[in-house]
């Protein structure tokens, strides 16, 4: 809806994608009786079944996301590490800490 919302006519600020981070971080699991990877997958199919509104792009830890096969979709799955081991992409931005001087003793 927020997507829907920044497109339309009478809105200044076009961005042209909806970024959201951690979308289920406030999610009290084992709760109330809640299903908690019912809920995960139940948002991230809806995300799914919406492609084509929009780009969408989820920022997520991966213990948080459900599993699903998220590239039979089509979707476009990056994942940022905290090394650069076995051919490893280090965080958002790599080039930014290849570029931090060493620190000397």
């Amino acid at each position: 809806m927020l997507y829907e919302y920044f497109n339309q006519d009478d809105v200044f600020i076009k961005p042209g994608f909806l970024m959201i981070d951690t979308p289920l971080l406030g999610l009290d699991e084992n709760e109330d009786g809640f299903d908690g990877e019912t809920i995960k997958k139940g948002l991230y199919q809806y995300f799914i079944n919406h492609q084509g509104e929009g780009q969408v792009i989820i920022v997520d830890n991966l213990n948080a996301m459900p599993d699903m096969d998220f590239e039979s979709y089509g979707i476009n799955v990056v994942t940022y590490y905290k090394d650069e081991k076995e051919g490893h992409t280090y965080g958002f931005m790599p080039s930014w800490r290849k570029d931090i001087p060493k620190e000397t003793a």
